[in-house]
């Protein structure tokens, strides 16, 4: 298929002085952009923490079916009458977001509170907490459950206000959806708040917390050196013991200790349990890949793999997983009073429609600058790696061009991001490789043409032979940049979430990475073919007074 005439015939090198400047003042608009503001850095770079929340956000028709089971299967009906008459109900979906359930036959002298404190456990039993009005009408109890509208902002507000609890009041906070993709339930939305918070604990309290674990009869005199933050400014310490301890007993005794401290959401591993555990999830993935399990199969062995872990430290168990030695001397404690304490609060904010957090993770602004210069030389050294890929398969005149170009396109997609303020993160850094190899992609379909053409056409001169090149290779460019931005567009305006900013990189670096190869590429070998040309001339210049001499 082609979208352009065969025959085509457009000089595109006419306009390289203007397609020059202009690049030039946008590469040098975008570094004096990176310099003056900045990227706006997210928390893969900054240090932080990414937090995957859930919420109702419709009822659904099973919902009906779930208050009537609970109301009929948990002794609801004769709590709400009595044994001989138990009180019947039924249950309406009004509309997405509304539900009402109607007890009938409800027992005499039943309390205002008592009628609050059945109709919640109801909805708790059904999977919803979301109770907002109870009429008494005529001798039916009529309960309404609201799910209130949740908005992105409403989110922010609610974690900010634990950012000022604490050190890092002006900590960033960014929430987006979250898309799930083909499978996903509709009555479910999930969003991903991303803060710079990595601690809702103050230095003194983890001091306090190291000082207890030194002078706890069960470790200090077992402590192979100091009680250490394995990150600094995260939650997470390091507990190393001369002897190694049995690592049910050990979780045991430091739970106490951290629950002493009133911190009872703490995740407590060893080193051998991460072995065991990387082991185990390596082995399913890798029979799912096989074809061996179904993934339906994958998900049933990690829950029973998740459920058997108290079995496990204890050397028991699922024998293709169990622990032989459950003893160690390392063992990591995680402090989770951040997502304890958001679980708090979004329960009592969002009481209708909050389900709870499904992960959380978090990143030291240590590790999230070492990750940010990794970023930038993963780039670096593609490029370089470009310009000795190209330089051995072509010559000296094409490979400068490729390196050049592709510099070109990172640099004007960074000074957007720039400009506008978007989140700088590791799938950027991804999407600006992406873009590195499409952009790459392009510039070779050209360059293989210019050479093709230049051991075929010797009668021309080179820019004639670049012009031609482009023009040959015009109808694929297009076609290729054209399918590649719908797909991207696609992403960008209907996929929404998280992948929307990766779509948006791409989307500006299909346009700018086929401009580039076009205006910066191949002007770039017009202009080293001229050298080379020159210097050959000037040496066999040069040839015939050395014979004379």
């Amino acid at each position: 298929m082609q979208i352009v005439r065969p025959d085509i015939n457009i000089n595109f090198m006419k306009a390289t002085r203007f397609t020059t400047a202009l690049s030039i003042g946008l590469v040098l608009a975008s570094i004096g952009l990176l310099g003056m503001r900045g990227l706006n850095l997210g928390t893969d770079f900054t240090g932080g923490t990414k937090i995957l929340v859930k919420f109702k956000n419709s009822f659904r028709a099973q919902d009906k079916v779930l208050v009537q089971k609970a109301f009929d299967e948990e002794g609801l009906a004769q709590k709400f009458g009595t044994t001989e008459a138990p009180a019947t109900c039924s249950v309406n979906k009004s509309n997405a977001t509304t539900l009402t359930v109607a007890v009938s036959g409800q027992r005499s002298g039943i309390s205002a509170e008592e009628q609050t404190t059945l109709f919640s456990e109801l909805s708790k039993k059904a999977g919803f907490r979301s109770l907002v009005d109870i009429k008494d009408t005529g001798g039916t109890l009529t309960a309404t459950y609201s799910l209130k509208p949740l908005a992105r902002k409403d989110l922010r507000e609610a974690t900010k206000t634990l950012a000022e609890e604490t050190e890092k009041k002006d900590a960033q906070i960014d929430v987006q959806d979250f898309v799930e993709g083909a499978g996903s339930r509709a009555d479910i939305a999930r969003y991903q708040i991303s803060t710079q918070l990595t601690s809702v604990l103050t230095d003194k309290v983890r001091d306090s917390i190291k000082k207890a674990i030194t002078e706890n009869a069960a470790f200090k005199d077992q402590l192979d050196g100091p009680v250490l933050n394995t990150t600094d400014g995260e939650d997470k310490f390091l507990i190393q013991l001369t002897e190694k301890r049995n690592l049910q007993t050990a979780e045991v005794e430091l739970r106490a200790i951290f629950k002493a401290q009133g911190l009872d959401h703490v995740a407590i591993t060893s080193d051998v349990e991460v072995r065991a555990e990387n082991a185990f999830y390596k082995r399913v993935n890798m029979e799912m890949k096989d074809g061996l399990i179904t993934e339906k199969e994958n998900r049933k062995r990690r829950l029973a793999y998740q459920e058997e872990r108290a079995l496990r430290l204890e050397g028991q168990g699922n024998a293709a997983w169990r622990i032989e030695d459950p003893t160690d001397t390392s063992f990591y404690v995680s402090v989770e009073q951040l997502r304890a304490k958001l679980e708090t609060k979004f329960s009592k904010e969002f009481p209708g429609s909050f389900q709870g957090i499904d992960s959380s993770s978090s990143i030291s602004a240590t590790v999230g600058q070492a990750m940010f210069n990794k970023g930038l030389l993963a780039i670096i050294y593609a490029l370089l790696g470009i310009l000795a890929y190209i330089w051995l398969r072509f010559d000296i005149r094409y490979s400068p061009g490729a390196v050049v170009a592709l510099a070109h396109d990172v640099l004007i997609t960074l000074g957007l991001f720039a400009l506008f303020q978007i989140k700088f993160s590791l799938s950027i850094v991804a999407a600006l490789l992406t873009i590195v190899g499409y952009s790459l992609n392009d510039t070779i379909v050209v360059y293989d043409r210019i050479r093709e053409n230049t051991k075929r056409m010797r009668q021309l001169d080179i820019r004639s032979v670049v012009n031609r090149s482009i023009n040959e290779t015009l109808s694929r460019t297009l076609l290729t940049s054209i399918t590649t931005l719908i797909v991207v567009l696609s992403l960008l305006f209907f996929g929404g979430g998280l992948i929307s900013d990766f779509a948006l990189a791409l989307a500006i670096g299909v346009i700018i990475g086929t401009y580039s190869s076009v205006y910066v590429a191949s002007p770039v070998v017009l202009l080293l073919d001229r050298f080379v040309e020159q210097k050959k001339e000037d040496q066999r210049s040069a040839t015939p007074r050395t014979n004379a001499v």
